[in-house]
């Protein structure tokens, strides 16, 4: 992964700081009544739960191996909306809205 700039870095942090997946995650309400999927792939172990943000149901999928972690948030429908990638210290955060 390409080292990026410090423009790039400032705005992926403000980015971040308004991601769903963030808001999701500082809130067990979000989670209520929530069932978890396990499964493992090559790779590693793969969580999967259905949350609620505002009423709208989002499942937050969260890849887990020895060298990455990955979180991925999609509609019901399964398109991408925000994606979390890191690996070592390297971190990566991408939103598709």
């Amino acid at each position: 992964m390409p080292e990026k700039s410090n423009e790039e870095l400032k705005q992926m942090a403000r980015d971040w700081k308004k991601s769903k997946i963030r808001t999701i995650s500082n809130s067990l309400k979000n989670f209520k009544n929530a069932e978890v999927q396990f499964a493992y792939d090559k790779d590693g172990k793969i969580y999967s739960v259905m949350a609620n943000l505002e009423g709208q149901p989002l499942v937050l999928t969260l890849k887990i191996s020895q060298k990455r972690m990955e979180m991925m948030l999609t509609d019901k429908n399964g398109s991408l909306l925000e994606h979390v990638y890191q690996e070592g210290n390297v971190m990566n955060f991408t939103k598709n809205y």
